[in-house]
């Protein structure tokens, strides 16, 4: 987990096995529940980035230098939350 490269790719990857509904009420977030099957990849990527965000922002972390929301502690956190399965995910059969 200490070498997350690309967490906005990760982020995408959990909130399409997962369900943003879930995700919503989980961290209790403001979003907009949409089908994301039917995104573009850029607006996946503003989606992932915005959930990243405001999920930091939330819970105050924030980065030293710039005090801009800390979105790898974020993608950190909800990567372990579905690790060790706090966020469901299912596939069809």
């Amino acid at each position: 987990m200490s070498a997350m490269n690309n967490i906005i790719e990760l982020t995408k990857y959990i909130i399409y096995r997962s369900d943003l509904e879930l995700i919503k009420r989980k961290y209790k977030l403001d979003i907009e529940i949409i089908d994301i099957k039917k995104l573009s990849d850029d607006q996946f990527d503003k989606i992932a980035r915005n959930i990243l965000q405001m999920y930091s922002a939330s819970r105050g972390y924030l980065t030293a230098v710039s005090s801009l929301p800390d979105e790898y502690k974020a993608a950190k956190i909800i990567l372990t939350d579905f690790i060790l399965g706090h966020l469901e995910y299912f596939y069809l059969p």
